[in-house]
């Protein structure tokens, strides 16, 4: 078998991840509370770990709320408890049996702080989850082609290129979305 050292593939799926979160973290922040400040916290239910937008549609209700209205009602108190323990949300309020309002404190620097944590945790798993998976998953690619060992090494070097250039990017627009939330 001939390997191809064509990336393009690997190359449009990391550029899909970078936008997929830039897209993600243009809209949080401290000024506008959107559901995609909370929408990716996993919630421990049973065996299992789904995110919060799994469980429910998450909308804003005010200057400083969200809503979320619960798929499941027998999951409302397992949800509302994790929320509760989350150090950027001042009061999770229930407002009947599928309905829980998230308060978020007023903006100061403590509370700025704990948003650019969130953002950080946010691109933490973007990066170990996401992207790091893409990578060893084409890394094991060409593992699997039988290849000469330097056609091997010229694909591993090009592939981690590309990884760390995308890696770059998430960086950079962490650390410019840092430095808006702060100022």
């Amino acid at each position: 078998m001939t390997y191809s050292l064509d990336l393009k593939e690997f190359k449009d799926k990391l550029e899909k991840i970078v936008i997929v979160y830039q897209d993600k973290i243009k809209n949080m922040g401290i000024d506008n509370i959107t559901p995609e400040l909370i929408s990716d916290i996993k919630i421990h239910i049973g065996e299992g770990t789904p995110t919060l937008k799994g469980l429910g549609r998450i909308y804003p209700s005010g200057h400083r709320d969200l809503d979320i209205i619960v798929s499941d009602k027998k999951n409302i108190k397992t949800i509302k408890s994790h929320l509760i323990k989350l150090d950027f949300i001042s009061e999770v309020i229930e407002s009947g049996p599928e309905k829980l309002i998230c308060r978020f404190p007023e903006k100061n620097q403590e509370e700025r702080k704990k948003i650019v944590d969130l953002l950080s945790r946010y691109t933490e798993d973007t990066k170990q989850g996401v992207l790091k998976s893409t990578r060893q998953k084409e890394l094991d690619k060409i593992k699997k082609e039988k290849l000469s060992r330097e056609t091997e090494k010229e694909a591993t070097k090009k592939i981690d290129e590309m990884f760390q250039k995308h890696l770059d990017i998430i960086k950079e627009t962490l650390e410019k979305k840092k430095r808006t939330i702060l100022q």
